[in-house]
This record gives structure tokens, C-alpha cells and sequence, in this order.
């Protein structure tokens, strides 16, 4: 086979531009399609309803309030920074 750059470089832009082709109707495709909102659609769950959970709330205010109380503490007593080149 003869080294040939035209035939080459015109095979290289061939696959090039049918690259382009395929991006850009895929880009098309995908715009039209979620400009039309039925590529992200799901079906609603029908779950009965939402109960609330009260023991999840109580345990998070209660973390935050031992949060708070050790912030509390700090700020009255401060705290002690151990130097590491002693």
C-alpha cells in the first residue's frame, strides 16, 4: 500500500466530519427532548401519605444542644493548644 497524504488526510476529515454530524444531531436530539419535559419524567409514587418523624427531630435538636453547650464551654474556659515544638 502507497503512501498516499491526500487520500489519508481526506479518510481522516471524512470520519472527522461525520463525527460532527452524529454530535451534533445527538445534541439536537437531547435539547429537543428535554425542552419537551418528557425525558425526566417519572411516574408519582402513590404512597398513602408522609408521617412525621418526631424521635428523628428530638434526637437532632438534642445533638445541636450539646453542640451548643460544649461551644458554651469553650468560649467561658477556654482551651489549652499543646505546642509541638516543645
Amino acid at each position: 500500500m502507497e503512501i498516499t497524504p491526500y487520500r489519508d488526510w481526506m479518510i481522516l476529515m471524512g470520519f472527522f466530519f461525520l463525527g460532527a454530524v452524529a454530535l451534533l444531531a445527538f445534541n439536537v436530539y437531547m435539547s429537543i427532548a428535554i425542552n419537551s419535559d418528557n425525558f425526566f419524567t417519572t411516574s408519582p409514587k402513590s404512597t398513602g401519605g408522609l408521617e412525621f418523624n418526631k424521635e428523628g427531630l428530638l434526637r437532632v435538636l438534642s445533638n445541636f444542644e450539646d453542640k451548643k453547650a460544649i461551644s458554651d464551654k469553650i468560649k467561658k474556659e477556654g482551651f489549652n493548644v499543646v505546642d509541638p515544638s516543645l
